[in-house]
This record gives structure tokens, C-alpha cells and sequence, in this order.
């Protein structure tokens, strides 16, 4: 079964209540459990349960993209696709995001999926 599927916060700008795209009835917002890129595999394996072939599209902020490939890759029982949308970032959240998903990957790779 085809859906849209927003991974959302549980409660600020992100939660359902606050994100537009959450008050479409062609779109189902849930709050993944830890609200982590592993939490986000949880679900998405939860919601394909019975799936005689599983499969999810991940859209996701450039920056993100690979980190999320690698945990979706290496966590996710059905096949994957990340896509990145790129949003404008000034060199000093470029230099965060370098840095944040630098340990983002360290913790993917050194803990387990579950």
C-alpha cells in the first residue's frame, strides 16, 4: 500500500499539530520512537509489516542524505531510496551540520539497530 508518511515531533514546530503538511488527509503524521533516524527504521518497519516486499522512500535535508542511507541501508528489512532537498544553509550551519553528522555516523556505526 502506497502512503506518505511524516516523521514529526511530539510536541513544538515540528509536531503534527504545527506542521501544515500534517492537516492533508493524503499524508499520516506519526511520531517515530526514539525520535532518532533509528526510530524513524523502527517505524517504517512496523508499518511494513505483512509487505510481501517492503519498501520506503526517505526524503530528508541535503546534509542528512548520506548518514540516513547508511542507517536506513544497514537497518531497514525492505529496500530504500533517500533523497535529499536541499535547503539554503549559511557556511556556519554547514560547518555545524559537517560536524553533527560527522558524530551522527560515528554513533550509527558503533551502536546497533535496535
Amino acid at each position: 500500500m502506497d502512503e506518505v508518511v511524516i516523521s514529526v515531533s511530539s510536541d513544538g514546530p515540528e509536531s503534527a499539530s504545527e506542521y501544515p503538511a500534517c492537516q492533508d488527509d493524503r499524508a499520516r503524521c506519526l511520531v517515530p520512537n526514539p525520535f532518532t533516524t533509528k526510530g524513524e527504521v523502527l517505524l517504517a518497519d512496523s508499518l511494513g509489516q505483512g509487505a510481501d516486499d517492503p519498501s520506503i522512500v526517505v526524503v530528508t535535508f541535503t546534509p542528512q542524505v548520506a548518514r540516513a542511507r547508511y542507517i536506513f541501508d544497514r537497518c531497514y528489512d525492505g529496500a530504500v531510496q533517500v533523497i535529499g532537498v536541499d535547503e539554503e544553509l549559511g557556511l556556519g550551519d554547514w560547518i555545524y551540520q559537517y560536524v553533527y553528522q560527522t558524530l551522527g555516523f560515528f554513533k550509527a556505526w558503533t551502536t546497533p539497530c535496535a
